[in-house]
């Protein structure tokens, strides 16, 4: 498993997921305690939401978009990503 430079490998990355290429790209701010465990974005309450009210008000299902997160490791508090995070991600 790659690590990046800034974050403390207490998490494991959880990687996008979904088609590619795909028509519509979901990008949430990093995974929460759920997604952690399970190894997956958008499947705790911001994945109900995204399901239930996003996808469907704009007549989309949700294996038909790629789900990632500007920042991939969980943090505790569900902290905002620094800058030194986000670019150590986008590489």
């Amino acid at each position: 498993m790659n690590y990046c430079a800034v974050w403390p490998r207490n998490y494991e990355p959880v990687p996008g997921d979904g088609p590619q290429p795909a028509k519509i790209l979901v990008v949430g701010e990093r995974p929460g305690r759920n997604e952690n465990y399970r190894r997956r974005n958008f499947i705790g309450e911001s994945g109900k939401e995204l399901n239930e009210n996003y996808l469907r008000l704009a007549g989309l299902e949700r294996d038909e978009c790629r789900v990632i997160n500007t920042v991939r490791c969980f943090a505790l508090n569900n902290k905002t990503p620094t800058d030194a995070e986000v670019e150590s991600c986008s590489q």
